[in-house]
């Protein structure tokens, strides 16, 4: 998918994860910074190299990745979501609207929902894309 910008966004194969290792581990560091902990940089990619998570990466025509969308398949026991796990780059007017690719994609894979979990003000961006907060999180130390 490409847009005005000049720039483009899809699916990545584990193949260019690896070759692409250091830029790659450079944004998901920066979106991991206020994430809780869950999650390091290096337990994300691994898991995209295990192929259960799948990299979406907004790139110019340089081919340089400046945005990255983290996306997991949830299988319920009722139903079958896509949880996007992690959005992070610059520029994010230029690559919000690549989200609908992910959308088709998660479709195509038999997801009925798109979850997204972030911070308070990712709330306005997607709820013009169509998104509704259903819950909120809470967390205490121990």
């Amino acid at each position: 998918m490409r847009c005005l910008n000049g720039s483009s966004f899809s699916g990545v194969p584990s193949d260019w994860v690896q070759a692409n290792y250091a830029s790659i581990h450079l944004l998901l560091e920066e979106g991991l910074k206020r994430s809780g902990g869950e999650w390091s940089a290096d337990d994300i990619m691994a898991a995209i190299c295990r192929t259960e998570m799948q990299l979406w990466a907004a790139y110019r025509d340089s081919g340089e990745a400046y945005a990255l969308c983290v996306t997991q398949i949830v299988v319920y026991p009722q139903k079958k979501s896509c949880l996007i796990r992690l959005c992070v780059g610059k520029g994010m007017d230029d690559w919000m609207q690549f989200l609908e690719k992910i959308e088709e994609w998660a479709r195509a894979m038999g997801c009925v929902q798109i979850e997204m979990r972030g911070r308070k003000g990712w709330e306005k961006t997607m709820k013009n894309l169509g998104y509704d907060r259903v819950h909120i999180a809470m967390r205490k130390p121990l």
